[in-house]
């Protein structure tokens, strides 16, 4: 039987508002009959159950992407590695089923000895929500499979509607390896319906870290159980940095120094920080920086932390008083300084910034006993400072005399900088081949770009990305540049694939240093401006999209507040990205490993090994989706195409995949290579 579904797209006018109102795009799923023909015993028990890919999008009525019939789950992971399995509930009655859950029947055993406790196999449910984002207009879409509630003991199923469960198993460190097998039972109503086999194999080798950075961008906050969860959340799957952002609240101050002539003019502009005394809490900067150093010297985390400062760079006429707050105190007001580019006064104001960031790094670097006080700091001045952004128009010419004066004072201080892979409809294409304003990047010591490897944004040429790899790679230590890609799918939190691709594989083969991503949460208030959904009617203000979503989410459309939280679904497959990379690193230090001991044996089966790998998979490998970004409104991102049904009306079929060169269903066959491949040449 033909199983296809659909989404239609319905355009639509929204409440009468402002002119300057966005309009509404409605994304909702309808399905045809396609579902298997049920057994007696499924008929019986009312539901059918399903085993699909973790990377499969199942919409509440999807049939599909459901994959194949349960006959048992099965799964496998290394020491320490984290790994889901997904079961999907069909419900085939005409009413709802009320009260379902999914649970263990006890811990998961292995013959001659060895468990898995139940309390690291962890049943989350998924949950639709209406999902807000915009790209050239505002879309909702309905019902999306977003977030993994953690702690919802139960929950009921419409008639004809699908209720996927999350299984995560977390392998301890150390678990003997071999086979483990479990029983999940599934409860309607609290009594027991069927149950369902686990088998769990435990890998017999440990993953290397990798060399990349692995990180989200979250801001800095305030309570301290509050920056421990987060981290702690962070490291659970597989960050090893954290990008921070928002106002430092930072105890300082400017103050002119003027010319003792009597003419009062402005000689130089002063910086004093005062930092926190003992057993004093300090600003919301140090609190955090503290913490994350207890992580990083701990080995929690391994990556220097990333600071992006864009925030004091803003006048906020309100506390806390940033850096751009104290100037207009002084009478300087950045903007008309940076716009009207006056080289003295625009000299001196950056003088005073580099300063400023100067006494945090010296701060950070101060002995504390045996080791420094802080982690090493990444200073990003002005986020994106050189993309095609009007609204960040009028500070390049100050965050240019930034980046030159920080590294003639001290070239130690590391500095980054976002969005340098300009924009193809702006006309702001880099060529590596004419260096315009290349002290930009020669004064870097981190160049992220967005999406992917595009050069320009939107442009996934091969040749012009070689080049810039070349010149990426033609510094050394201490001048090596890293490059990051970042924002890959910020919109969203319910596409699994682009974040598990570029997370491991595709910034492995681009050649990249890591990734990071918009952002991890940015709502602890029930109340907060950032919430589920932008608040009716006008859509003018764009909403993070954030990976972790808090308990006591609003949702203004509805008007409720829901209760449960969790991680988006994106945020999981990231960790799975995550762990495609340390599996490809941990072969590749193996077969290194083979060749300088003159291992001939291991060396030439290691290299049979790659040369099949490579003609397999990586030699597939493209990059079309930075032209969209994973973008769900396009045809060639879904399996089955797009079609217009009627005025205003489309409809997509099959699964949501991404175009670089591999199927669903490859991700879990390159993992399982690699890892027999590891077991082969250990």
């Amino acid at each position: 039987m033909n199983r296809v579904w659909w989404l239609v797209l319905l355009l639509a006018s929204f409440l009468p508002v402002a002119a300057e109102a966005r309009e509404l795009v409605e994304l909702q799923c309808q399905e045809q009959a396609g579902l298997p023909e049920p057994t007696e015993t499924e008929r019986k028990r009312g539901f059918m159950l399903f085993s699909p890919s973790p990377l499969s999008v199942v919409f509440r009525n999807a049939e599909s992407t459901l994959g194949e019939r349960v006959a048992g789950l099965r799964g496998a992971a290394c020491p320490g590695e984290f790994e889901p399995v997904v079961l999907v509930l069909r419900n085939i009655r005409e009413e709802s089923l009320e009260r379902v859950s999914v649970e263990l029947a006890g811990d998961a055993r292995r013959a001659g000895g060895g468990t898995i406790p139940r309390t690291r196999i962890r049943v989350r449910t998924l949950s639709y929500r209406d999902k807000y984002w915009f790209s050239n207009k505002m879309w909702v879409v309905r019902d999306a499979p977003l977030i993994l509630e953690e702690d919802r003991p139960s929950v009921d199923v419409p008639s004809d509607a699908n209720q996927p469960f999350w299984i995560t198993i977390e392998v301890p460190e150390p678990c003997a390896a071999g086979l483990y097998r479990g029983t999940v039972v599934v409860k309607v109503g609290g009594e027991v319906r069927t149950a369902v086999p686990l088998e769990f194999t435990v890998r017999p080798f440990r993953l290397a870290r990798g060399s990349a950075l692995f990180a989200m961008i979250d801001r800095l906050r305030d309570d301290e159980r509050a920056i421990r969860t987060t981290f702690d959340d962070m490291a659970a799957h597989g960050m090893n940095s954290v990008l921070l952002c928002g106002e430092s609240w930072l105890d300082f101050d400017l103050a002119p120094v003027v010319a003792r002539d009597g003419s009062q003019a402005l000689r130089s502009i002063q910086v004093e920080i005062r930092w926190k005394g003992e057993g004093e809490a300090g600003s919301i900067f140090e609190r955090n920086m503290d913490v994350y150093s207890e992580y990083y010297f701990s080995r929690r985390f391994t990556k220097p932390v990333y600071w992006i400062a864009s925030a004091e760079l803003r006048a906020r006429n309100r506390p806390p008083e940033t850096f751009a707050d104290k100037l207009s105190a002084m009478g300087i007001d950045i903007e008309a300084v940076a716009s009207e580019q006056d080289p003295v006064l625009l000299g001196k104001v950056a003088d005073a910034y580099v300063e400023f960031l100067r006494l945090v790094h010296e701060h950070g670097k101060e002995a504390v006993g045996s080791r420094r006080r802080w982690a090493p700091i990444v200073f990003e001045p002005l986020d994106e400072a050189f993309s095609s952004s009007e609204k960040r128009d009028y500070l390049r010419p100050l965050i240019r005399l930034i980046y030159g004066k920080v590294k003639a004072l001290d070239p130690e201080i590391q500095l980054a900088c976002s969005g340098l892979e300009g924009n193809a409809t702006a006309g702001t294409a880099w060529n590596p081949a004419n260096l315009t304003e290349i002290r930009r990047f020669e004064l870097l010591d981190y160049i992220a770009f967005h999406d992917g490897p595009a050069i320009p944004r939107g442009n996934p040429d091969r040749t012009r990305w070689q080049l810039f790899r070349d010149w990426k790679n033609s510094f050394q230590p201490p001048e090596k540049k890293r490059v990051f890609f970042y924002n890959i799918d910020s919109k969203a939190g319910w596409h699994p694939e682009p974040l598990r691709f570029m997370y491991g594989l595709g910034q492995w083969y681009a050649g990249a240093d890591g990734c990071f991503e918009w952002a991890y949460g940015f709502n602890d208030d029930p109340q907060a401006v950032y919430a589920t959904v932008p608040a009716p009617p006008d859509y003018e203000v764009e909403q993070p999209s954030p990976y972790r979503y808090p308990r006591g989410q609003v949702n203004y459309e509805a008007g409720t507040v829901d209760e449960l939280g969790g991680p988006a679904v994106g945020f999981e497959t990231i960790r799975e990205g995550i762990d495609d990379y340390r599996y490809l690193a941990t072969f590749l230090r193996l077969r290194d490993r083979a060749v300088r001991r003159g291992d001939a044996r291991r060396a030439e089966l290691a290299r049979a090994l790659w040369d099949e790998f490579r003609v397999r998979y990586l030699d597939r490998i493209g990059f079309d989706l930075c032209k969209n970004r994973g973008n769900h409104s396009l045809p060639e991102n879904w399996t089955g195409g797009m079609v217009r049904i009627g005025p205003e009306v489309y409809s997509v079929q099959g699964d949501l995949d991404v175009p670089n060169g591999l199927s669903l269903q490859e991700y879990a066959q390159m993992r399982e290579f690699l890892a027999r491949g590891i077991e082969a040449i250990r």
